[in-house]
């Protein structure tokens, strides 16, 4: 019988998936659409892709946690807890710093993509760093997840 460490990495990869998946027509639609493809970028631009943003980032966070505390079996030992995601975390922090197939690295970083972006223009820093630091915030955020559920327990 596998262990529930090994059972919610796997179920946490399946949920990155399917987000991925479910959020690729948005974000080609943002890189492609007339948001951030029109070079001569007024006002109402800017606020509708920052509206988008912020819309999109709080969607995509929620699936994450939603996806955690329903799916993900926690146990009372935080370190096993913080095993049972960190897989997923590892696997992006890897593609994301090795450049193993550009395709393969798009696709699992669909999800955070655009404030990957937003942050490494914020904070100035190269555009992989900022996907660096948005990796682990699908791990992160499950683990929250799986917390929650302990305490309402």
């Amino acid at each position: 019988m596998m262990s529930i460490i090994i059972k919610n990495n796997i179920i946490a990869i399946f949920v990155h998936v399917c987000v991925c998946i479910v959020f690729l027509y948005p974000v080609n639609f943002m890189w492609w659409g007339s948001v951030w493809g029109n070079e001569k970028l007024d006002i109402r631009v800017i606020i509708i892709n920052s509206i988008f943003i912020l819309v999109y980032t709080i969607i995509i966070f929620s699936l994450y946690f939603f996806a955690g505390k329903i799916f993900l079996r926690g146990t009372n030992n935080i370190f096993k807890n913080i095993a049972s995601v960190i897989v997923l975390f590892i696997i992006l922090l890897v593609i994301t710093l090795t450049k193993y197939d550009e395709v393969i690295e798009r696709l699992l970083r669909i999800p955070y993509y655009p404030l990957g972006g937003t942050i490494s223009s914020f904070l100035h820093i190269k555009e992989k760093y900022g996907y660096l630091i948005m990796s682990i915030f699908p791990s992160f955020i499950m683990w929250m997840g799986i917390k929650k559920k302990l305490k309402n327990k």
